[in-house]
């Protein structure tokens, strides 16, 4: 499963990084405090280092960037500064199995539906009045979250934030993946489908 990794201080990178290495369940891609708007609904852990940061510092940084798909991790020092039930927080340090059991309870949370879909971020996308399932590749869960999220979304969207495509170029990949993903919607539900609204967007209706 794929988690983006932000950092507040570089400097704490290496050290983290080796601790992230170890867990083989896991893709983690780190990525600049300044792409976390770009990255919609993915999962993201934002890693916070409090050296020299005070406790409203960090608290802008939550503010600024908490949403359903965003993890945050702490250092034990300001367990009691913030509200659990505002924030996905998870406190270091902790051993692996520990932080990896909170990881999966966090991320099993982050569902995203469109009724009568609902997507989990096992990339299972579930028909929840007749209970059928399918599972969707990485590329296909990623395009289906902006449709859930946006509704109407531009086709550079998905070529630059999905298929790492330039927008410039006139390829048949970013056909063929939306033919893939509309078969497999229409496998377990027709009543969902995406359309064109027009040559540059696309809609889920």
């Amino acid at each position: 499963m794929k988690v983006n990794v932000v950092f507040n201080d570089n400097k704490i990178m290496l050290g983290i990084n080796n601790f992230l290495e170890s867990i083989s369940d896991f893709n983690f891609s780190v990525k600049k405090t300044q792409e976390i708007n770009s990255l919609s609904s993915e999962i993201i852990l934002y890693i916070i280092c409090c050296q020299n940061k005070s406790h409203k510092n960090v608290e802008k940084i939550l503010l600024s960037y908490n949403k359903l798909s965003t993890i945050f991790f702490l250092p034990t020092t300001m367990k009691n500064l913030f509200n659990s039930s505002q924030y996905k927080i998870i406190y270091y340090p902790m051993n692996i199995n520990t932080f990896e059991n909170k990881l999966i309870e966090f991320i099993n949370i982050n569902e995203i539906n469109f009724y009568p879909l609902v997507l989990n971020n096992q990339n299972l996308l579930i028909n929840t009045i007749t209970n059928n399932k399918i599972y969707l590749t990485e590329t296909e869960a990623a395009t289906l979250r902006l449709f859930f999220t946006h509704k109407i979304i531009s086709k550079n969207k998905i070529k630059i934030e999905v298929l790492n495509l330039k927008p410039t170029i006139d390829s048949k990949s970013l056909e063929t993946h939306l033919y893939r993903l509309r078969k497999k919607i229409h496998t377990i539900c027709s009543e969902v489908s995406i359309f064109s609204v027009d040559e540059k967007k696309l809609k889920i209706k």
